[in-house]
Formats: structure tokens, C-alpha cells, sequence
């Protein structure tokens, strides 16, 4: 049972972390009162869903019939909070296998909170892009602009300048880890994050560092420069080589894949040029995908193209937005509402965003994280030692996700 100095302390964590890591390392003496409490504590103050994401996962994990009712409630916050799915995509798959939907239909139909987040889970084709009002919508597209634009003039430029972007060539590296070896293909088309991976290699700069992130059915995480003399427990994540790397997507040809390697980079938040860390990479493990849940990823794509496009239509209109928000002229905002709709609905229609055959193949037989396409640079992909992979991605890990058994790169080296 938690003290009352620790109810303290975990009652100032600023976004859920603490309060995530406080039930991890000490599940074994929490009451159901306690994690009861924690669950609420971290459903108050995770803006992104990003820590009652993991916290479902591994409660579920340690008892999913005792902790039930907290998972059950954090499903749904994290849901709730996580709008753009940065963190959901395979939370109920996860937790509730192949039949989800049906238990998300349960749910829908006996519970009140659960019924009006269902949609953000499963979006229809009846304009779930727009927003609820239309001052709100349109002011708040230009208060996000603004933010992106002030966020974006104080985010440091510093990036690699050593990419030849007429040179193509696709290079093999070599990974050797304690568990074994494994070969990446580096693409020629995404010649920044090739070039910079190079030069690490080059340096020596990998060799010693951990797999310091492993999440099973997802990806397998390193390059942290932190973690080469990390003591056990560590938390581990934001080490670097102090600059980003401009996004080169090169979608929908490069996608997450089983087996895809890409960039990790900071949350939006901060980031929103989605510029990848200077070293950290993951490398996809990822799940299979049936027929109906590709259906709903299309759905998905169609939604975030819609609002793509609303979004930069509203910003080309944004004098006129302000001048009708000032003047509170809510019919003018309604009528631009309309037109921009109806725009958005035509240029849709005329070249509408989807899985490509590629993508739906790959998905449904060797599997991915189709969630993460789009939202992060994948620069090249495993040709050869998957088998690694697989073992690295089975590690007992702790509650930061990090293996609780040292999993060391030794060595990498180019071979072709």
C-alpha cells in the first residue's frame, strides 16, 4: 500500500510518467485501491495518452481479469486524449485480440464515456474531421498555425549538411549485437538520414550502446549515446548527438513494414517538422493486420487527408477568418465553413488517399506498424537476420521498456 509521502510526490507528476513508472516497479505490493488511485492520477495529467497507453498495456499484461476496471478506464482516456492515434493504433488489438470491435461495441452500448470517444477509435465516412463548432474549428486552425510557426522559429536548424542528394546509391551495414548479427539496407532516396547513419557507423559511434527501447509486437528501439555506460534501471531516450535531421518521406513507397528501418525523433509538440534524432533508430517487428482492420486504416487515411487539406485551405483564408472571428460575424464563418467543406469533399474525391497494394500485402501477411507511416522518416529496412530481431524484441523488459538484460550493439560496419 502506497504512503502518504509517495501519494504526495506522485500527485506532482507533471504528464503520467512517474506515475507509470511508480506502478511498474512496484505492482507487487499495490493494492487495488492503489492502482485504482494511480490510474486516476495519470488519467488527470497525460495530455497525450501516451503514458495510460503503456500503463493499459501492462496492467492487462499482469492480470487482465484484476485490473480490469482501471485498464478498462485508461482505454478510454487514452483513446480520448491521443487524437491524431500517435499511441493507441494497437492498444485494443493488444489487449483484446482479434475480436476488439465486438468488446468496443460492448462498451459503446453500455457506457456512456466509452459511446461518445467511440468515433475518434473507429471514424466514419460522415465528416468526423470536422470540428464540433465552427468559430472553434476555424480559430482553432489558426491558433495551431500560430503556434507551429512560433514553435518552428525557436526550434534549432541544426542539421547534417553531408547529404548528396544526386547520389542514390543504396549501402548494406552490418549490426552486431550480443544476440547475434543482422543486416540493413540503406535506401538511396532518403540520402540525408543514409549519409548520417554512415558517418556514425564510420565513427564507431553505435558500438556499446543498448537496445535501450523493446516493445513486443512493435518495434525494437536504439542509438541512445547515454546508454553505452547506463546503470541498470536507468530510464533511458533522450541522448543524442546534439542536432536533427531534416524528414525525408518518402511515402507511400516507404512505409513500416515488418522489418522497416526509420528515424525516432521528439513529439510533435515540439517537433512538429517531424526532424529525426541525430542517432536513435527502431527497426519494426510490428503485428499482421486482417481485411476489416485495413478497411479501417483506409477510412483513417481518408479522414487525415481531408483535414490536411481543410487545414491548408483554412490557412490560405486566414486574414479573412480573423477579420470575421473580430467582428463576430458567425453566418460569414459559416458559409466559409461550407465552401471549404465542399472544396475539401472535391479534391478529395478526385485523388483519394488509401493503402496501396504494397502497403495492404505487406500489412496482412508479414505485418508492420501502418499507424507510424507518414509521422516518421523510414531510411532503409533488415535484408538479412530478422531471427535477431525477433529474439531482441522477445526480452524481459521493465517498466520503461527498457530489457532487463543488457542487449548491446558490439559493432557495425558497412558491407555493400
Amino acid at each position: 500500500m502506497m504512503t502518504t509521502e509517495q501519494q504526495r510526490a506522485l500527485a506532482a507528476d507533471p504528464d503520467g510518467l512517474a506515475t507509470y513508472e511508480f506502478i511498474a516497479n512496484n505492482i507487487e505490493v499495490l493494492t487495488q485501491e492503489d492502482i485504482e488511485l494511480l490510474a486516476s492520477n495519470m488519467i488527470q495529467v497525460d495530455v497525450s495518452g501516451q503514458f495510460c497507453t503503456s500503463a493499459a498495456r501492462y496492467l492487462n499484461a499482469i492480470d487482465s481479469q484484476a485490473y480490469a476496471s482501471p485498464v478498462r478506464r485508461l482505454i478510454a482516456a487514452a483513446i480520448d486524449k491521443d487524437r491524431e492515434h500517435r499511441y493507441i493504433g494497437d492498444l485494443l488489438p493488444s489487449i483484446w485480440g482479434e475480436d476488439y470491435e465486438q468488446r468496443a461495441e460492448e462498451l459503446r452500448a453500455s457506457d456512456n464515456n466509452f459511446r461518445r470517444i467511440y468515433k475518434r477509435l473507429f471514424p466514419t465516412s460522415d465528416m468526423t474531421w470536422r470540428c464540433s463548432t465552427i468559430i472553434t474549428a476555424l480559430m482553432s486552425l489558426l491558433l495551431s498555425f500560430t503556434a507551429v510557426a512560433a514553435c518552428a522559429s525557436t526550434t534549432s536548424d541544426k542539421t547534417t549538411d553531408m547529404a548528396n542528394a544526386s547520389d542514390t546509391t543504396s549501402v548494406k551495414v552490418e549490426v552486431t549485437t550480443t544476440l547475434g548479427s543482422f543486416t540493413v539496407l540503406l535506401y538511396g532516396d532518403t540520402p540525408a538520414h543514409r549519409d548520417n547513419f554512415l558517418k556514425l557507423v564510420k565513427d564507431g559511434y553505435y558500438d556499446g550502446t543498448l537496445f535501450h527501447r523493446v516493445i513486443d509486437g512493435f518495434m525494437i528501439q536504439a542509438g541512445d549515446p547515454d546508454s553505452r555506460t547506463a546503470k541498470p534501471g536507468q530510464r533511458l531516450g533522450s541522448g543524442n548527438p546534439g542536432y536533427t535531421i531534416e524528414a525525408e518521406f518518402v511515402y507511400p513507397k516507404h512505409f513500416h513494414k515488418r522489418g522497416a528501418l526509420a528515424a525516432a525523433r521528439t513529439g510533435d509538440g515540439v517537433n512538429p517538422q517531424k526532424r529525426s534524432s541525430g542517432s536513435q533508430f527502431y527497426v519494426v517487428t510490428g503485428r499482421v493486420y486482417n481485411e476489416r482492420e485495413l478497411n479501417r486504416m483506409d477510412e483513417n487515411l481518408m479522414a487525415r487527408q481531408k483535414q490536411a487539406i481543410f487545414g491548408n485551405l483554412a490557412k490560405d483564408r486566414m486574414d479573412a477568418i480573423r477579420s470575421m472571428q473580430q467582428a463576430g460575424d458567425t453566418a460569414g464563418l459559416t458559409r466559409l465553413q461550407e465552401e471549404l467543406v465542399s472544396l475539401t469533399e472535391e479534391l478529395v474525391a478526385a485523388n483519394p488517399s488509401s493503402l496501396t497494394p504494397q502497403q495492404r500485402d505487406a500489412y496482412s501477411t508479414i505485418g508492420g506498424t501502418p499507424h507510424l507511416d507518414g509521422d516518421y522518416t523510414v531510411f532503409g529496412e533488415v535484408v538479412s537476420g530478422m531471427d535477431v530481431i525477433d529474439r531482441i524484441e522477445k526480452a524481459e523488459t521493465d517498466g520503461s521498456d527498457r530489457p532487463k538484460e543488457d542487449i548491446r550493439i558490439l559493432s557495425m560496419k558497412v558491407v555493400g
